[in-house]
């Protein structure tokens, strides 16, 4: 089973369970000075129940030594206003899980996690929050993303254009609502908190 990848390649899946996006219940960010630079990292709960691989691989992951995992962004096609993660865990155990951002939606989340070159990973329910289960276990997924952050730009401003357009905006409208988004969105994020 094979996917296209971003716009090079293909993804294959061991098992057709691992086809099935990770549902992301909750979000949050959180900073720490020693990880990701002091920048805000992105936290995402994502329901587990379908996947106890992955719920187990993250409760035995936060026991032991750091693991290993191999992570790819991707897209369905060209045109598919969604983007993919795929992560490849190796260690502590083998499996494959696929994150999915719909990129109006959740565009800010995956800028963060290519900025930040990670994220924070835990299981949860629909209805749970960060704050209230910042005791369970959760494990920190490297992302190395400098191969697709030009892609990942040109996707980013090409979606917010096509709202802005739908939105009513001139040509030039358009690129400034894009440009002062991304902008905001980045200064925010970009808020480092010292050691």
């Amino acid at each position: 089973m094979a996917e296209t990848k971003w716009h090079w390649g293909t993804i294959t899946y061991d098992d057709s369970i691992e086809r099935i996006s990770l549902k992301i219940v909750s979000d949050a960010a959180v900073a720490t000075g020693k990880v990701a630079d002091g920048r805000l990292l992105p936290v995402l709960m994502v329901d587990c129940s379908a996947r106890t691989d992955v719920e187990d691989l993250i409760k035995v992951h936060a026991q032991i030594t750091p693991g290993d995992v191999k992570t790819q962004w991707g897209k369905s096609s060209k045109t598919s206003k969604t983007v993919k993660l795929i992560l490849s865990f190796e260690k502590p155990s083998k499996c494959k899980a696929v994150l999915e951002f719909d990129i109006l939606k959740q565009g800010g989340i995956v800028d963060m996690i290519m900025r930040c070159e990670a994220f924070i990973l835990q299981c949860g329910k629909e209805g749970e929050r960060f704050i209230n289960t910042i005791d369970r276990e959760k494990i920190i997924v490297e992302v190395p993303s400098r191969e697709t952050w030009g892609l990942w730009n040109d996707e980013m401003f090409k979606a917010l254009e096509a709202d802005a357009r739908r939105m009513g905006m001139n040509k030039k409208q358009t690129k400034e609502y894009s440009s002062g988004v991304i902008k905001s969105w980045r200064e925010f994020t970009d808020k480092r908190k010292k050691e």
